[in-house]
């Protein structure tokens, strides 16, 4: 949403925008790498794709959108990798978040 030098609203994101982000991010499903990477990429493309479409939007909010944009194309860059090593058998499982034996906790 747009604001002018007032505080009052210009504009508002497209429906059609808001209904391609909310498809795209419906997407994760915890699907295969592959998907996860694709899915990422996508909804990072309409972040950014939201960052221009209300002209006059404050300098904060298309900021917290291309920051959204940048997270997600680093997270599909993530998944490509993760990908491309678990096809070349040097993963066999997902490090991190999904890994929470305490063998690797340090105790």
């Amino acid at each position: 949403m747009g604001f002018a030098s007032s505080g009052t609203p210009t504009g508002s994101m497209p429906t059609e925008l808001v209904e391609r982000w909310e498809a795209a991010y419906s997407r994760y499903d915890g699907g295969d790498l592959r998907d996860m990477a694709e899915v990422s990429a996508a909804v990072g493309t309409l972040w950014r794709e939201m960052a221009t479409a209300v002209p006059g939007s404050p300098w904060w909010l298309v900021a917290a959108l291309v920051t959204a944009a940048e997270a997600f194309d680093a997270q599909s860059r993530d998944w490509t990798g993760l990908q491309r090593a678990r096809t070349d058998g040097q993963v066999r499982h997902l490090p991190g978040a999904f890994d929470r034996s305490t063998r690797d906790l340090g105790r």
